[in-house]
């Protein structure tokens, strides 16, 4: 299996977080896109060896159910990704 590697496009991430930053009172499907991408980015540290086996045990894939190639994990706890994408640091 090949390393996954890691994305640091921070710019991307915050920008799809933003389109999910404020979920309470949102419709479900809201819910449930920012649920799978919590799922999908937020974590641990996760290091180049760790990667794939960390998109492995997550069961991330792409679109059509193949491991995705490329993946950003953010280390910050669900209010600090919110207060980033409203603005806040």
């Amino acid at each position: 299996m090949q390393v996954m590697e890691i994305h640091r496009s921070t710019v991307i991430l915050l920008l799809l977080l933003s389109v999910s930053s404020f979920t309470h009172g949102q419709p479900a499907d809201v819910m449930r896109r920012y649920q799978k991408f919590l799922t999908q980015h937020q974590g641990p540290y996760v290091n180049v060896e760790m990667c794939t086996d960390e998109i492995s045990d997550r069961n991330i894939g792409s679109e059509t159910g193949e491991c995705k190639p490329v993946n950003t994990f953010i280390q910050a706890q669900d209010h600090q990704i919110k207060a980033v994408c409203s603005g806040g640091t």
